[in-house]
């Protein structure tokens, strides 16, 4: 793959229907400044469904301490990209891992268009993978191999990464085209902007072409910086699982390419929000494909669940059902009133990261409106998250999944594959 095709290609795959749920409602301006903003990529079709509610709408070589076989591939959609060198073809499996969950899908084209053919979601034991990071590589390894040893799955896996460890800068540098002399510029301008050394961070980065500014003529460069601890822990974790990596990618690139809808023209334009909201809460800001923004938040379905537990005294397992069964729009009963409070609240915590990112993109990138936002993951699922998440943003929120082939699972799971999905798309294109 090459990541030059995020500012100079087009891969296109075939559009889908999609899963459209959506409400209306005027833009607001929101708090501080979060981390993360991200990088551009070329036009894709996603994978979609066909509606089911109602309402509107890598980047060079990586050194990993002792890891030396890592590199960062080259991606043609959104992606970060690391990979490992391949051990040959075959086909290659997308893995979402987030607090209580694992979701692994298998994607294949029918009649031209690209689908989910196979997939399977397995719980994770609470506490193993904490704020996207793996806390316990033993336990998350003994789930996984039990999870592929299960379904059959390939045992080769481009893996999402997300985590507020994993950050991304667009710089903005002046015009420099000797090859070294950029890369000391980008590492000095990089060393000011990112949360983190840089002596403890896997790192690389890759020019995206020129702009005007009022400063006159500016180089884009995209700057990703991981820290070395939980990139490692994941792969020590996989590794133990037998499950060989192909690449490891940015969850929200991951999301873009599963759920982005190419848009008519119009000229309030083609910006969205995506929010993924499952064991942890991915968000990415795109304008088309073109990623300005991505963010990841603990709050999610898993911390939901914990707290749920502990206010109603009862174990994870029976937390986590009543959490994803909760209906915000139904009248509380004795059975139910815990579990509406909880998501709400959880709802509620979403809705102030999702102001956050948007009080953020409105300060870096003039003139591209956010039309709506775009909601994933299993709180998609949950009666009433997309018309109260739309009512706290003051944004118009629509649902949208991924397409699955006939006869190829449980139809519905889809809320929890979009991430997985996009991981393993970008195999199918090739």
């Amino acid at each position: 793959m090459d990541l030059k095709a995020l500012a100079t290609s087009e891969l296109k795959m075939p559009k889908f229907g999609r899963s459209k749920q959506s409400s209306d409602s005027a833009e607001v301006e929101a708090a501080a400044q979060p981390a993360g903003t991200a990088v551009a990529t070329p036009e894709v079709s996603p994978l979609r469904e066909k509606p089911a509610s109602t309402g509107k709408r890598g980047l060079g070589k990586i050194e990993l301490g002792s890891l030396s076989s890592i590199k960062l591939s080259r991606p043609a959609m959104p992606s970060l990209g690391a990979s490992l060198k391949r051990s040959g073809g075959g086909t290659v499996v997308g893995l979402n891992i987030e607090p209580g969950r694992a979701v692994a899908v298998r994607v294949a084209r029918h009649g031209g268009a690209v689908a989910v053919e196979q997939s399977v979601i397995a719980e994770i034991p609470g506490g193993v993978v904490r704020d996207g990071d793996v806390a316990d590589a033993e336990a998350l390894a003994s789930a996984l191999k039990e999870m592929f040893d299960r379904s059959g799955l390939p045992k080769r896996v481009r893996v999402g990464m997300a985590g507020n460890r994993s950050v991304m800068r667009v710089l903005l540098l002046p015009p420099i085209s000797d090859k070294k002399e950029l890369a000391a510029a980008v590492r000095f301008t990089a060393e000011k902007e990112m949360p983190m050394p840089l002596n403890v961070a896997v790192t690389d980065f890759q020019t995206l072409g020129e702009i005007e500014t009022p400063a006159g003529p500016r180089q884009r460069v995209v700057f990703v910086a991981a820290h070395r601890e939980p990139v490692t822990k994941l792969l020590d974790a996989l590794r133990r699982a037998g499950i060989s990596v192909s690449g490891v990618d940015l969850s929200a690139f991951a999301l873009i390419r599963s759920l982005h809808e190419p848009a008519v023209e119009s000229e309030d334009g083609d910006t969205y929000l995506y929010v993924n909201v499952d064991g942890l809460t991915n968000i990415a800001i795109a304008d088309g494909t073109m990623c300005l923004f991505t963010r990841a938040a603990s709050v999610g379905l898993e911390s939901m669940a914990a707290e749920l537990a502990a206010r109603a005294e009862i174990q994870l397992e029976p937390a986590r059902e009543r959490v994803v069964a909760c209906d915000l729009l139904a009248e509380p009963d004795a059975d139910s009133v815990d579990a509406q409070i909880v998501v709400g609240d959880g709802m509620r915590e979403v809705a102030v990261e999702v102001r956050t990112a948007l009080d953020f993109h409105r300060s870096q990138q003039d003139g591209l409106p956010v039309k709506g936002i775009v909601l994933s993951g299993g709180a998609a699922s949950i009666n009433g998250f997309a018309e109260q998440l739309s009512e706290a943003t003051a944004m118009p929120v629509e649902v949208r999944t991924v397409e699955v082939a006939p006869g190829s699972g449980d139809a519905a799971n889809t809320s929890h594959l979009a991430i997985a999905a996009g991981l393993a798309v970008q195999e199918a294109a090739r």
